[in-house]
């Protein structure tokens, strides 16, 4: 990617929000940075150092951050520590002060690998930085170079019982070592963020399945490229086994169904009132097994099924199976003149004109569940035989069974958000049908809403460049409305333009420290997400500043930096992560109301911080799942929760509004905005 370059002093003048602001400035540029300096304080070699590092005077610029720190003579003192703002003088500050980092730069440069490593890794203890790990990489790298380091090892173990699973997704857990430090993972063709290489790592990811062998590639590489892969396979069955009767003979006193068992994967067990008809321990791929069952009136057996994946079916054979039969020929204790081992038959095929019996669970209503499957069961008879058993059209009914008396049969279905409908038909072999439909409607919980999210507002990035501006804000914005939505973004793009009008700002002006408070007069956003690009001439370094618009604190200062042919819709990915980790999702219950304080039963060992913040939850009956829960709101205002108190354990919150306390009860559930 071509990179513009321009001195990083062009950026020092982008100050940070202050604490009090209006009354505290910048440190002045140091302009074209002369080569005498006038002012011997370690401020003045750092901005020059900076400057000489982008012209390529790699010499001169160590010795300059050398002095800046007090390693070598000519300040007036040093200032060792490295940090995104240092003040200098009186309320004056200088942006991004990080001359360990710096130096440690200038000394891989020049080939002193070992002393900068040490600088580098002082400069990430100090203050961290996404420049200062995307050279310690490099330093890294290049002291492995001469090495003969083994490929990284890596193990990955899905969370199933053996290859099957009956589940939508599972989780990989995935483990690697490497001497080489690991730089790259990617999991099923998807790359981790991963910034700063390391000797081992582990992560635990959510992978969707598809129906069928599911193979979920892993792959690890070092930072001097040394890969291993492996591949995990997981064959994902959703379909209970079918139980079909293909024909049941009359004796004296009793019935006998000759059936056959079904699955499109394949066969684990099958009981008959608990006594094993089949057994597949070694796994070997079984997709049909047939049976015979002998029952009477006063003895319904009932027999289950279980594939590999674990979905079960079960039947239970009792006279129901044979109703068509007794209406026509009786009991058989009681007949007379029938044959043993008689077939039963409501009618010839030829003279059929009675539709199948069909019974569907739950059909003919409407189901409203919060969750993306559902499971739908039933049965399906005709004495002349099932032809063709349907499920929106996809054929139930597997190869091995042709024209069964009764199927019993079961499917999990993937639901999308909203109205599902499902058609279920039964066909005998003259056509005669008969058809079920079943109305599912997929919900979102109220709670997981976006109206309920967090709102930020992203304005235009500050920087120097023109063109990397744009494309890295654009990349932002997608990330941050990626599915699930963890914020509610406001003003995405032309409210920007009519905002900064009204508040006579320019472009420049998005770094005023009182930015924040301006702009929360006119912008409903809890939230201001600053991008700041600041350029190093081989390189840039995207920082993202949260600030609370309310009272204009910086709440976070995440950033990544863009070096070499690095993938920009990558690393910032990276920053949003960043970002949505700081204020992660967690549910807690109320333990007690004081007036219009509450307190909670979840802390800081949760992943709360003081910025988060939280909707109120009735739950009624109070052992309500949290899915099926309402929002708490008064005055068509839902209620909140801001933290006054943050132990580990628990909190201490105030009631927003007020009124709304009255609302609340003990057992109620909290879920972060």
């Amino acid at each position: 990617m071509k990179r513009i370059k321009h001195s990083v002093h062009g950026c020092i003048v982008l100050a940070l929000l202050c604490t009090l602001p209006g009354c505290q400035t910048t440190a002045p540029p140091p302009g074209n940075a002369p080569e005498e300096i006038t002012h011997h304080n370690w401020w003045n070699y750092y901005e020059r150092g900076t400057h000489y590092l982008q012209q390529g005077k790699v010499a001169l610029a160590r010795e300059d951050f050398e002095r800046s720190l007090g390693i070598r003579t000519g300040a007036k003192y040093g200032f060792p520590q490295d940090m995104w703002r240092a003040k200098t003088y009186g309320m004056h500050f200088l942006d991004h002060y990080f001359p360990n980092r710096e130096l440690g730069i200038c000394l891989y440069e020049l080939g002193e690998t070992d002393e900068a490593r040490r600088l580098l890794e002082k400069s990430l203890e100090q203050e961290p930085s996404g420049r200062a790990k995307f050279y310690l990489n490099k330093v890294r790298a290049d002291l492995n170079t001469s090495t003969q380091l083994p490929n990284p090892t890596v193990t990955a173990k899905a969370n199933t019982q053996g290859e099957w699973t009956n589940k939508k997704s599972v989780s990989l857990s995935v483990s690697s070592e490497a001497k080489g430090y690991i730089k790259d993972v990617a999991i099923n063709k998807e790359r981790q963020f991963i910034e700063l290489a390391a000797l081992a790592y582990q992560t635990t990811q959510e992978i969707k399945l598809r129906s069928g062998m599911n193979e979920i590639p892993v792959q690890v590489a070092d930072l001097n490229g040394r890969k291993t892969t492996t591949t995990v396979r997981i064959r994902a069955d959703w379909e209970a086994p079918v139980i079909s009767v293909d024909r049941i003979m009359v004796f004296p006193g009793h019935w006998v169904a000759h059936c056959i068992c079904s699955d499109n994967g394949s066969l684990q067990t099958i009981t008959l009132n608990g006594k094993t008809l089949l057994t597949n321990s070694r796994g070997e791929t079984k997709t049909a097994h047939p049976f015979e069952v002998r029952f009477d009136q006063a003895n319904s057996p009932t027999l289950v099924a279980v594939d590999m994946a674990g979905n079960r079916i079960e039947e239970t054979f009792s006279p129901k199976l044979t109703k068509t039969a007794l209406n026509k020929y009786g009991d058989p204790s009681h007949s007379q003149g029938l044959e043993s081992g008689f077939l039963f038959a409501s009618t010839t095929a030829e003279t059929d004109r009675q539709p199948p019996y069909l019974k569907v669970d739950g059909a003919g209503r409407t189901h409203t569940v919060f969750d993306e499957e559902f499971y739908i069961d039933g049965l399906a008879r005709d004495g002349s035989g099932i032809a063709s058993l349907t499920l929106n059209g996809e054929e139930l009914l597997y190869s091995e069974t042709k024209n069964p008396q009764s199927s019993r049969f079961g499917r999990r279905v993937s639901l999308n958000p909203g109205t599902n409908t499902y058609s279920i038909v039964a066909m005998d072999p003259m056509g005669n049908k008969t058809s079920k439909e079943l109305t599912v409607v997929s919900k979102e919980p109220e709670y997981e809403q976006e109206e309920y999210r967090l709102t930020v507002g992203l304005p235009p990035l500050v920087s120097d460049t023109t063109s990397l501006g744009p494309l890295v804000r654009s990349y932002m914005l997608g990330e941050l409305q990626r599915s699930p939505m963890r914020f509610q973004l406001v003003a995405r793009n032309e409210g920007w333009d009519y905002i900064l009008q009204e508040q006579k700002l320019s472009m420049s002006g998005l770094s005023d420290p009182n930015f924040a408070l301006r702009i929360s007069k006119m912008l409903p956003a809890e939230l201001l997400l600053r991008g700041f690009l600041v350029e190093h001439g081989n390189g840039t370094t995207v920082q993202l500043r949260v600030l609370d618009s309310a009272k204009g604190n910086i709440i976070q200062a995440p950033d990544v930096y863009l070096g070499g042919n690095d993938d920009v819709e990558y690393e910032v990915a990276g920053l949003i992560m960043k970002l949505k980790q700081h204020f992660p999702v967690v549910t807690g219950k109320v333990l007690d109301v004081a007036g219009s304080k509450v307190t909670i039963d979840i802390g800081k060992n949760q992943g709360v911080n003081q910025w988060s913040k939280f909707v109120v939850l009735h739950a009624d009956p109070p052992d309500e799942p949290l899915a099926e829960t309402t929002v708490h709101k008064h005055d068509q205002q839902f209620v909140q929760l801001e933290i006054e108190r943050l132990t580990p354990t628990m909190l201490t919150a105030r009631v927003l509004p007020s009124k709304g306390s009255s609302m609340i009860r003990k057992g109620d559930h909290v879920y972060a905005r």
